[in-house]
């Protein structure tokens, strides 16, 4: 598998993002690219087996407020989906498809246990171990 183009590395504030991907680079291996120069603060973590994406990670501005956050974006049974999402804590994806897709704000309102295991089940699903990952293609 050919390895993608990054751009420079952004350097992400918030303690639970780090955290994530300090998280995913010890219990997996890897390491988040940079894939668009224009939107330098966006980066994705993909499963170097399958090249498929298990988390975005991106600043956006919060809905009907000034402020900007940091966002994880995970793929998540759309059932479960259905169970989670309660548009406080955790959202049906704002960055990726809304039916296979969870975006988390990282801004301490969910706690970083509940965040790495949906992390975990992201990686599951697009290393192929948690059924398929057709339905949740998606990769650069």
């Amino acid at each position: 598998m050919k390895k993608p183009m990054t751009n420079q590395k952004y350097e992400f504030k918030n303690e639970q993002v780090n955290s994530v991907l300090a998280y995913a680079k010890e219990h997996f291996g890897d390491e988040p690219e940079f894939l668009w120069i224009n939107i330098p603060d966006a980066a994705v973590l993909r499963c170097p087996e399958t090249g498929q994406w298990y988390a975005l990670i991106m600043t956006v501005k919060k809905e009907f407020e000034d402020e900007a956050t940091e966002t994880i974006d995970l793929i998540c049974d759309p059932d479960e989906i259905e169970k989670i999402a309660d548009e406080k804590k955790i959202f049906r994806g704002k960055n990726m498809n809304p039916r296979h897709w969870i975006t988390i704000y990282a801004d301490n309102s969910l706690g970083l246990d509940e965040i790495l295991h949906r992390l975990r089940e992201s990686h599951d699903f697009a290393s192929g171990k948690r059924g398929t990952i057709d339905a949740f293609r998606c990769s650069g």
